[in-house]
């Protein structure tokens, strides 16, 4: 079952598109807590305190966060964006996102598990790169 946030209105026939996952290849489990840390990042926290997940926002003096219209979570420091998931695409490109250089998408195993599949796509001086990251053969 899928809520619209803009309409109110229930959808049963499609399952939401996940575009974007902190921390995909180790779900979270129990009680975590999401909160702002003392050098201004939002962390994700295990239920003993140690750090899950970061934005890696420190220096840059976050005073709020957002969610839009579509459901994506944006940090902001004087009504200006400082983070937001879609500089840090996962596995996803959408319609007008860009891949900056260094970084990659990875592919999933499925579509409806959220585990890491061996293929990779990435942008770094020479262009784009796609890759296929595997192991040995054993005899």
């Amino acid at each position: 079952m899928f809520v619209d946030m803009l309409n109110g209105k229930v959808n049963f026939k499609e399952r939401p598109q996940v575009v974007w996952t902190a921390n995909w290849n180790v779900p979270v489990k129990g009680n975590v807590t999401l909160k702002f840390t003392q050098g201004r990042e939002l962390s994700l926290m295990d239920e003993h305190g140690k750090e899950i997940w970061s934005t890696h926002s420190s220096g840059t003096s976050i005073v709020g966060m957002s969610i839009d219209e579509h459901g994506t979570m944006i940090l902001f420091n004087d009504n200006r964006p400082v983070w937001e998931p879609s500089q840090y695409p996962t596995d996803t490109l959408l319609l007008g996102q860009v891949l900056w250089a260094n970084h990659q998408i990875t592919s999933r195993t499925t579509s409806v598990h959220d585990n890491q599949s061996l293929f990779y796509l990435s942008l770094n001086s020479h262009g784009m790169v796609a890759s296929v990251v595997g192991e040995e053969p054993t005899q």
